[in-house]
């Protein structure tokens, strides 16, 4: 077995033992191949067997135990823990899993306190490199920091990346680091993600300790990131948090936090966008394949009625509505315009940069996970013989300012600029440093407005960041890809405290919801429904993401609730009527499209939709007279053509219906327009013409000869009463599909 297929059959183990099916736990246990168990993880598996073998015996023999739940939650956590430590050691030797494969196995061992000592002295963490150098020449002294620092950093790295659990010394070690003011801020930040990408492969309390403690320290970049890994760590594992009541204290402290609630809400927003990545990656590959719909010819396909509207339709979600955001709308469309070319909706970026991780920077884990800072001696040593040295060193600067690109893909930019002309690199560079200069002053614009700009920023870096780590990083497979998952906070079990402000689920709700994702919105604002919010815009929130899911009736539900509260509001009736329509309850659909007149007599979306709810009703002249006024006031609107055509047609007044007709231009007019006109002209007993349109639209508008054979068939009582032979049909079906079929007869 290699190691996915063990990490798999794990994984089915770990679902029965939280499942409480622990025999079947048992029994799969027994069936992992020796090479992956010690001897002591096998003496434990046995003991734990006995245990609960003994603990089954006496609950069939009603033996009093008051500590029975205990034991079987610490049985429950024990086997986890043992569940971990076999996929732990699968890994290590695994050869395909080389990146702990390849590890000095000395570094898996737990530190001695006089090592971690040794460490943070080679560290410089309580004495400045600087210091310990000052009396070597500067040249001399740059190139030892640098040595001194790859050497030792990378060590400690590695160490915390492939460790399934941190000891009690090793806990010091990094908490030491973490809380000294002698260690960079950009190493900090590489040893977080190292952190987080360590927890979210090998389950452990103490590294989301670690986390959380990072996070209270609150050093701007860091504790951000340390934020990302606990809540992305919390949503990996949620299953068996119940289990390890420690973390559940650690997060209920760091929400007591005075920042947290502003920076979850930021994290939170971020994480639903990065899904969204993928998601609109793959719908715009769909939408690229040909889509065939085979669309039973209704009434309301055929006239084309709903797209009447769009030339009026300017309300579909309610005007009214103030969306709660903290922000202001201007910065919120202004910071909207330029994220959608990164991480909203498709992120333009990654397609381009993602050819360029090939420089041999990226050949370290590590690296991926840098935040971006000019002074890295890798760009450094770059550029060094570069004639442009200085102007590059000039745009690093700039760049590093620069909000809306992800630390990465900065130092893809960078090493990519030494394979440009030096000509076009220099045009390039100004061009871009001034378009850096300009984003700047939007930033200080919006600072001002907004103080969470610069997290925001990191937020949106760092999960860029991490999003290409497990999207493009070579050796992507040795990792589980967490963006494979839902972001659904407002459902995990410690939403609760996550959520413990009311306004941040509101947020979330509204964030959804202003994004069309109607399905979690509408589970979020029943949330809100269900812990006493019953304000009308709530209610009418709810009933448009029932109706924009086609749950007409619950939408209908929720709008009748609003109107109750809030009577008159014509948007609302509006929704009603539409509803009722959906329903094919037309009478009462008109009833609202009445009420809604009234208040609005002049709106020409109201006038519209009452014309089809009388078409629907069959009530084709009083539709005729809601059309023409339409009509009247709109005539540039070439849509309400289709309709008035087809009820002059259906109400035998052919003349008029072939003068609507021919007012829709070529261009526009459907393969049903088409079809109708093939109606036309047989009714007026012109069966050649008649058959040359509906030929037209098969070959022009690419009709399936079904299609027009079921038109026929369907409005053959129509054709009938308006003139057309009986005995004709079968002959006329017949010569069109001859027609498709051989081009001729």
């Amino acid at each position: 077995m290699n190691y996915w297929e063990i990490y798999r059959e794990c994984n089915k183990i770990k679902s029965l033992i939280l499942e409480q099916s622990l025999t079947e736990a048992f029994q799969k246990l027994r069936l992992i191949p020796k090479l992956y168990l010690t001897g002591d993880t096998l003496t434990e598996i046995e003991n734990f067997e006995m245990t609960y073998k003994y603990m089954l015996q006496y609950n069939i023999n009603n033996t009093a135990d008051t500590n029975r739940q205990q034991i079987y939650e610490n049985l429950q956590r024990s086997l986890l823990l043992i569940i971990d430590h076999i996929c732990y050691t699968a890994r290590n030797i695994s050869p395909e899993m080389s990146i702990y494969y390849a590890k000095d196995k000395g570094i898996t061992k737990d530190l001695q306190l006089d090592e971690v000592n040794t460490l943070l002295d080679q560290l410089n963490v309580f004495i400045s490199i600087d210091e310990l150098l000052e009396n070597i020449p500067v040249e001399v002294r740059e190139q030892n920091k640098v040595e001194f620092h790859h050497q030792h950093f990378n060590d400690i790295f590695n160490r915390l990346l492939i460790k399934n659990h941190l000891g009690k010394n090793e806990y010091y070690l990094y908490s030491t680091i973490f809380h000294s003011e002698n260690f960079h801020w950009f190493d900090k930040c590489t040893l977080v993600s190292g952190l987080t990408i360590s927890l979210l492969t090998n389950f452990d309390t103490e590294k989301f300790r670690l986390l959380a403690e990072v996070f209270l320290i609150g050093e701007t970049q860091v504790m951000e990131r340390a934020l990302a890994g606990f809540i992305l760590s919390i949503l990996k594992f949620e299953n068996r948090l119940s289990l390890f009541p420690n973390i559940k204290k650690e997060l209920t402290k760091i929400s007591t936090s005075p920042f947290f609630n502003d920076h979850f809400l930021l994290l939170a927003l971020q994480l639903i966008k990065s899904v969204d990545t993928e998601k609109v990656s793959k719908k715009i590959q769909e939408e690229l394949l040909p889509e065939v719909m085979k669309a039973a010819p209704k009434l309301t396909d055929k006239l084309d009625i709903e797209n009447i509207l769009s030339e009026f339709d300017k309300e579909d979600k309610n005007p009214d509505w103030e969306y709660f955001f903290k922000d202001s709308p201007d910065l919120y469309k202004k910071m909207e315009e330029i994220s959608n070319l990164q991480m909203e909706g498709s992120d333009v970026f990654i397609g381009a940069f993602s050819m360029l991780k090939h420089f041999p920077f990226f050949n370290t884990l590590s690296n991926w996970l840098t935040p971006f800072y000019p002074d890295n001696d890798f760009l450094l040593n770059d550029i060094s013989n570069h004639q442009l040295n200085g102007l590059i060193r000039e745009f690093m600067l700039s760049l590093q300012k620069a909000p809306y690109l992800c630390n990465s893909d900065k130092y893809s930019f960078c090493f990519n600029l030494k394979n440009m002309p030096e000509t076009q690199l220099g045009m390039m560079i100004d061009m871009f440093t001034a378009e850096i200069h300009n984003l700047e002053e939007l930033q200080k614009e919006d600072e001002q407005l907004n103080k969470e700009h610069k997290s925001r920023s990191i937020y949106t870096q760092y999960l860029q960041d991490i999003y290409r780590f497990y999207k493009i990083f070579p050796l992507k497979k040795q990792f589980e890809d967490i963006f494979k998952s839902n972001f659904n906070l407002y459902k995990h079990s410690f939403s609760d405290i996550l959520f413990k402000d009311f306004s941040l689920l509101k947020q979330i709700g509204e964030f959804y919801f202003i994004k069309d994702h109607y399905d979690e919105a509408l589970e979020v604002f029943l949330l809100l429904e269900e812990k006493g919010d019953d304000t009308v815009v709530l209610l009418q929130k709810i009933a448009y993401a029932y109706q924009k899911s086609k749950k007409y009736e619950n939408a209908l539900s929720y709008y009748l609730k609003a109107d109750m509260l809030e009577s008159s509001n014509p948007w609302n009736l509006k929704k009603i009527a539409l509803c009722y329509r959906f329903l094919k309850d037309y009478h009462n659909s008109l009833k609202y499209y009445k009420e809604a007149e009234q208040i609005e007599p002049d709106n020409l979306y109201i006038q519209v939709y009452i014309g089809h709810t009388y078409v629907d009703l069959k009530e084709y002249e009083k539709a005729l007279t809601y059309y023409y006024k339409v009509e009247y006031l709109a005539p540039e609107n070439i849509k309400l053509l289709r309709p008035i055509a087809w009820i002059s047609l259906a109400t035998g007044r052919l003349d008029d219906a072939e003068n609507y007709y021919k007012k829709i231009p070529e261009t526009e007019k459907s393969k049903y327009d088409l079809i109708n006109l093939g109606h036309l002209y047989w009714c007026k007993g012109k069966k050649e013409v008649a058959s040359d349109y509906y030929l037209k639209a098969l070959f022009e508008k690419n009709a399936e000869v079904e299609l027009v054979e079921k038109s026929i068939l369907e409005d053959a009582e129509l054709l009938f009463s308006l003139g057309a032979d009986p005995s004709d049909l079968p002959l006329m079906i017949d010569y069109l599909k001859y027609k498709v079929l051989n081009k001729d007869i």
